[in-house]
């Protein structure tokens, strides 16, 4: 298997990482499936089909990574890309903003978002009116959400957090991937919303048969688990979810992460820098989000984008 990212591998399977049971559903059966390009093997839970990684990093190599990843790593894609997606929104946001809104009114609710990194969806449902608070650990990240985009993000434990008025909606963007105890944060999800709240799920499409099969292994090497449509039913009824919506869509965004070489990488280079004032235009940015490749019917399944609501 050839590496796509390439960026430094966040975890070093040699050391500090242990066999565990099925990150979703705690069962100890399971297949192996292949081997990651960071050597990290890679199976398939037996009871709820979930893929994950076994062994796992340990606790210490995940507080260690997370703890500066939006300089240390997420870094090493354009953080200024970052910022402009979040001040301006993306046809992304707005589309997963208007799916929620099929199902609940967003204007007053109370909304929370496990791990905002640059606060791109908080920024969008505040300006539709709804009540927001943000939990991230990165400091540059949790910084830049308060002081330029002004919003309530806080860094505390979401397992240890506590709330007796409950949440609307929970989010989980780009985030259920990441920790090694998932079902530990859909149960409290489940715990802090209120009777018929919503918890959001968008997260890579780990489907080995899918369109992108050879690429959601070999990018993003922080990810422990992949989830299908599958996986996501199983999570959800296991802990008194419905999945109200589901669909897979989009393809992964690899800018900043697959390595540009050679003359026509310099000449790319050389063209965004004399563009970029341009590129950066607020303008250009909403129409270039309208030609999206999120949305579009003819670019397959990266991503996958779950509605869970609370039954019980």
């Amino acid at each position: 298997m050839v590496p796509l990212d390439k960026r430094d591998y966040p975890f070093d399977y040699t050391k500090d990482c242990e066999l565990i049971n099925c990150p979703s559903c705690k069962q100890d059966q399971y297949e192996y499936i292949t081997t990651r390009v960071d050597g990290f093997k890679v199976v398939k839970c037996s009871a709820c089909k979930l893929l994950y990684l076994n062994p796992a990093p340990k606790d210490i190599q995940l507080a260690n990574f997370y703890e500066n990843y939006s300089t240390s790593y997420v870094g090493g894609r354009d953080t200024s890309i970052q910022k402009n997606r979040s001040k301006y929104s993306n046809i992304s946001d707005e589309y997963r903003l208007k799916t929620l809104s099929k199902f609940i009114e967003i204007k007053d609710i109370f909304v929370s978002d496990i791990g905002c990194g640059m606060g791109h969806m908080l920024f969008l449902l505040k300006k539709a009116g709804a009540t927001v608070l943000g939990f991230e650990f990165d400091k540059f990240a949790r910084d830049y959400c308060k002081e330029e985009l002004k919003l309530n993000v806080i860094d505390q434990d979401f397992l240890s957090y506590e709330n007796t008025n409950g949440m609307d909606v929970i989010i989980f963007d780009d985030f259920i991937e990441h920790p090694r105890l998932v079902f530990n944060f859909v149960r409290k999800a489940h715990q802090l919303l209120k009777t018929n709240g919503f918890l959001l799920i968008w997260t890579p499409h780990g489907e080995l048969n899918g369109y992108f099969k050879d690429t959601f292994l070999k990018v993003d090497l922080e990810h422990l688990q992949y989830f299908n449509p599958e996986s996501i039913k199983n999570i959800a009824h296991k802990n008194g979810f419905e999945v109200v919506h589901c669909e897979t869509l989009g393809h992964p965004s690899l800018e900043g992460i697959v390595p540009d070489v050679g003359l026509k990488a310099e000449a790319k280079r050389l063209l965004k820098k004399i563009a970029r004032p341009i590129l950066f235009s607020r303008p250009f940015i909403r129409l270039m989000n309208l030609k999206s490749y999120y949305y579009s019917n003819e670019v397959h399944d990266y991503h996958l984008f779950a509605i869970l609501k609370k039954t019980s």
